[in-house]
């Protein structure tokens, strides 16, 4: 049986939400309140917006923020679209290497690279990993800059007992498919700000959502198959078989499909792009913030047993758990392949294991990055090497095993 390369953890009462919700049992208005209510319970002292997507709170953020010309720090591995967004604002954003044992931002040369135009520092906990939040704190008030802490991948991460996104001006969480939580497309902004908070509220009055039916229909079905794809035996009889045929005849083809979401096009982000959260994106929402707490301990134990079964084997490097300041949610298990990571990725397939190539997150390399200079030795070595293991909370202890006793045995 193969094993998918992401899984919603999508049980009876995301089910029961979904089809409930989608027949009209539900109401959209009180599915969100409960979302909200939910939120502002774990987060008492911020303000909260929902999102049809976090790349869409995170534009609102800078648009509200900041001038053009404006600098703005981003660490040069993090979600590039966030650059590209910067850059299309009329931002400057300067790059900060990464530190090599969990490729968060270098606090080490953060300070560096504030000059008098620099007005935003931007954070990335990637993997969900939190970055050392005294020491970019610290910096951040002693030049009174704001800082906004990219949470895509980090919710249920803590930093010495604080959650992440509670730490700076602003905080974003991604609830798209791929992410845990999930609302099956989202994002969540908190803030302290009340200047921001209404600044935000007041641009989105313009209400300019894409509102065509087409596009709702379209969206519903691509996530109705993500759940099914979910299932290792549903899967295993379709899925499978569609992307290895893809992938013989063209793996580029394959590496577009499975990173479509990374909206890096060369036309203009589109703040506009998706339509307002549906009923049933709610409404699964409220089941699965209501388990977050279980899916981030499975996904705990799963790395534990990975690190456990690979800790000796040299061709793989490991991200560790931390140490007791760090509370991990391990929203992605990745390894750093040390040599032919193509053969490694195509033997795990060919063994039914589908794996990520995570070589996306330096920020230096794509086009819209051309003329921001720097030297980022971390990035350029690590970036080509990182590989996704499926780690998912909806997968069995079983099949982890199998995970590990594969990467083994190659």
């Amino acid at each position: 049986m193969a094993t998918p390369f992401f899984s919603i953890d999508f049980k009876l009462p995301e089910w029961t939400s979904f089809f409930s919700a989608s027949l009209g049992l539900r109401s959209r208005i009180k599915q969100q309140e409960k979302l909200v209510d939910l939120l502002s319970i774990r987060f008492p002292d911020k303000k909260i917006t929902l999102f049809p997507s976090a790349r869409m709170a995170f534009y609102f953020v800078l648009k509200a923020t900041f001038n053009k010309g404006d600098e703005v720090i981003f660490p040069v591995m993090g979600f590039p679209l966030y650059v590209k967004i910067a850059i299309q604002l009329g931002l400057k954003p300067i790059f900060v290497d990464v530190e090599d044992r969990h490729l968060t931002i270098d606090v080490n040369l953060l300070e560096s690279a504030i000059t008098e135009k620099t007005k935003g520092i931007v954070v990335t906990h990637l993997f969900g990993y939190p970055c050392n939040m005294d020491k970019v704190m610290e910096i951040a008030n002693k030049h009174s800059i704001p800082v906004i802490e990219d949470c895509a991948q980090s919710y249920d991460s803590y930093y010495k007992g604080r959650e992440t996104g509670t730490f700076g001006y602003a905080g974003i969480f991604s609830c798209s498919l791929m992410k845990v939580p999930t609302t099956l497309g989202g994002g969540i902004l908190l803030t302290a700000n009340h200047s921001l908070h209404d600044n935000i509220n007041n641009m989105l009055e313009i209400d300019s959502f894409n509102k065509s039916i087409f596009f709702r229909i379209k969206y519903f079905i691509k996530n109705l198959i993500s759940i099914l794809n979910s299932y290792p035996v549903l899967y295993s009889l379709l899925s499978h078989h569609i992307f290895g045929f893809i992938k013989k005849r063209n793996p580029n083809t394959l590496r577009n499909i499975l990173y479509s979401g990374m909206g890096l096009m060369d036309n203009q982000y589109d703040q506009w792009e998706r339509p307002m959260l549906a009923n049933y994106q709610l409404s699964v929402g409220n089941a699965q913030f209501n388990r977050s707490s279980q899916m981030t301990n499975i996904r705990r134990d799963y790395t534990t047993i990975l690190n456990d079964k690979l800790h000796e084997n040299s061709s793989y490097q490991i991200f560790e758990m931390g140490n007791e300041d760090i509370y991990w949610n391990c929203q992605y298990y990745i390894v750093s392949i040390k040599d032919d990571m193509d053969g490694f990725f195509n033997k795990m397939f060919e063994s039914g294991i589908h794996l990520m190539k995570e070589d996306v997150w330096d920020c230096s390399v794509y086009d819209f990055s051309k003329d921001i200079s720097g030297n980022f030795p971390v990035a350029q070595k690590y970036n080509p090497t990182l590989i996704r293991i499926p780690n998912s909370s909806f997968l069995s202890k079983k099949d982890v095993m199998n995970i590990a006793n594969q990467m083994n045995n190659l």
